[in-house]
Order: C-alpha cells, then sequence, then structure tokens
C-alpha cells in the first residue's frame, strides 16, 4: 500500500473563496463594471460557468482578456492572501493521516512559491507537508499536464503513492495519469457536477471525510 497522499492545497486544505471574490471585485470596479454579488459569483465559478455567464460586462473579448492578465497579476498577492482562512476540520484531518503514518505531499500549480510559503507558515500548516511541490507554471501546458508532471518531480522517497486528492477536473485527470487513485473534494472550487464529468475515483465533502474513505482506498 502507498503511504503518500498528494493534496492540492487551494480547496482541499485553504478556502481562497473570498480571496477570489476581492481580486475580481476589484478588477471589475476598476473597469468600471459593478461585480455580482459573492455568492452568485462562487455558485458560478463552482458549476465552471464562463466569466462572461457570471458577469455580462466581461463579454467584450478585450475586456475579458485585459481581466484575466490583471487576475494573474493580482490572485497571489500577500494583500489578498490575507483574506485565505484554512478549511473547516482540515488541520485536524492533516494530524490524524500525519498519526496514521502517511506521508503528505502539496502539490500547488501556484506561480509564486515564496508567497504559498509565507502563508502556509501564516496559516499554521507547513509543518503538516512533507514535502510542498510548487510549479510556478501555469501556462505552458493544460493544468493536469502541469500537475501530473509536477507531482513526477517529487523526491524518491515520495514515490510509493497512493493517491492525489484535489478539487478540480485537473487534479483527477493528473491522478488518472499517474496511475493513482483520484479523490475529488467538495468544498473547494468546484461543485459535484463538474467533478463528477471526470469520474474521480471518490468525491467526498472534506478532508475531514478523507479519513473515514481511507480503509477502501487501502484495500
Amino acid at each position: 500500500m502507498g503511504k503518500t497522499i498528494f493534496l492540492d492545497l487551494d480547496g482541499p486544505v485553504i478556502d481562497v473563496s473570498r480571496r477570489y471574490y476581492a481580486v475580481h471585485s476589484e478588477i471589475l470596479k476598476d473597469i468600471d463594471v459593478t461585480p455580482a454579488p459573492y455568492a452568485v459569483y462562487w455558485e458560478g465559478k463552482r458549476k465552471r460557468q464562463a466569466l462572461d455567464q457570471i458577469e455580462p460586462g466581461l463579454a467584450d473579448p478585450s475586456v475579458l482578456s485585459r481581466y484575466r492578465v490583471r487576475w494573474l497579476e493580482s490572485i497571489e498577492d500577500r494583500r489578498f492572501l490575507y483574506l485565505d482562512q484554512i478549511q473547516q476540520g482540515a488541520a485536524p484531518a492533516l494530524q490524524h493521516l500525519r498519526g496514521e503514518g502517511f506521508q503528505l505531499a502539496a502539490a500547488t500549480l501556484r506561480q509564486q512559491c515564496d508567497n504559498l510559503l509565507w502563508e502556509l507558515e501564516r496559516l499554521g500548516v507547513r509543518g503538516a507537508f512533507d514535502e510542498i511541490l510548487c510549479s510556478g507554471d501555469t501556462q505552458s501546458a493544460e493544468g493536469w499536464i502541469l500537475k501530473r508532471r509536477l507531482i513526477e518531480t517529487a523526491p524518491q522517497r515520495l514515490r510509493d503513492a497512493l493517491l492525489l486528492v484535489g478539487d478540480t477536473e485537473v487534479d483527477v485527470l493528473a491522478a488518472r495519469a499517474l496511475g493513482l487513485a483520484s479523490v475529488a473534494v467538495l468544498n473547494g472550487i468546484r461543485s459535484r457536477d463538474p467533478l463528477a464529468g471526470v469520474s474521480p475515483d471518490f468525491i467526498i465533502r472534506d478532508l475531514a471525510e478523507l479519513v473515514s474513505i481511507l480503509p477502501r482506498v487501502c484495500v
């Protein structure tokens, strides 16, 4: 049985919803578009709706292009990272998994790796991980390919892997390409329907539920 669990950070471990909405709102206000309410924006994002469906003010391709550039420039800025919080129940779940002898490796496609380490220290969970893999690259290939490549760079001591836990289609497809079991959580950036569409091995509410399904994963 593999003893390493790879985890995506944004979604399964960290609640990024307030940060995402703050960046979204600032960009729209700067281009004189009134942003949709938080609940409308986040529900649309979780359902994987197109941005111009959530925000009709982004229907102009040139406006949408400027929005995307600003998004990449802002989304990992520390003034927005301060809005992130640990998902409820995530810290105890990580502790439990380590206590059961699992190695935990974070695998994220964030661009600014220094800011990531700073944030994990701020949130008090950096020490929960045996390894932190940060891509620094979000644009040279499809997301699932980047995630697969990132995990393939893990040290040899982490190669005896069991599963990959994430909250998007990227994580599920990467897990499949790596021959790992895929576990999709529902408290992140996707709702059930988009995740079910890529057929993960397990769909769970959050990391707390991961603890309870491990006996089924480990057979």
